[in-house]
């Protein structure tokens, strides 16, 4: 037991040797960089998109949301830089459609749903071709929207077997990204703070 802990101790001390910097306040030195940076935010409206599948209990979101992403990748440049903001303004409107528990099967839901893939992939690259961007960045931030986009779908079964507990949940997870979502919204339009 011992000797276990002690090759697990040195092999975390050679992992820790081994890292780079953290760049946590720095400011990114390539587009990589700001890539991996500023990622986290825009993964809000796949999340709010993979709760309204979740909530709809169709497959066809993800699917829908996942084509848009990719065709959003593709369409970043000409999308262009503020395709955040409207990222953002999909996914504040999938979250509070899902808040909302009103059913979701219409046209206009999987148009939305599309929408929202296809903004959030052009506001990942920000608004650069994705040719010219580093492809471990790139991978990295595909496979996290992704994640983000198919993750709450992995609750569909448990929505069977718990349906009221867990419809108020998914509720009230999507009132918290559409509260999110707005603030990020009105800072953004807020202007710089005195």
């Amino acid at each position: 037991m011992r000797r276990a802990a002690g090759r697990a101790g040195r092999a975390g001390l050679l992992l820790l040797l081994g890292a780079g910097p953290a760049v946590a306040h720095g400011i990114p030195r390539n587009v990589g960089e700001g890539l991996a940076a500023s990622g986290g935010p825009l993964l809000l409206p796949l999340l709010a998109l993979g709760l309204m599948a979740v909530m709809a209990r169709r497959r066809e979101f993800v699917l829908a949301g996942a084509a848009g992403l990719l065709a959003g990748l593709i369409l970043a440049p000409w999308i262009g830089p503020n395709a955040d903001l409207l990222a953002l303004a999909a996914g504040f409107a999938c979250a509070v459609l899902t808040a909302t528990g009103l059913p979701l099967a219409g046209p206009g839901h999987m148009a939305l749903a599309a929408l929202t893939g296809t903004l959030a992939g052009a506001a990942l690259t920000g608004g650069h071709d994705p040719r010219t961007l580093p492809a471990g960045g790139l991978a990295g931030l595909a496979l996290g929207s992704l994640v983000a986009l198919a993750g709450p779908f992995a609750l569909a079964p448990l929505l069977s077997r718990w349906p009221g507990p867990l419809r108020i949940g998914l509720r009230v997870a999507a009132s918290w990204v559409a509260a999110i979502s707005a603030l990020a919204l009105s800072l953004t339009f807020a202007g710089p703070l005195p």
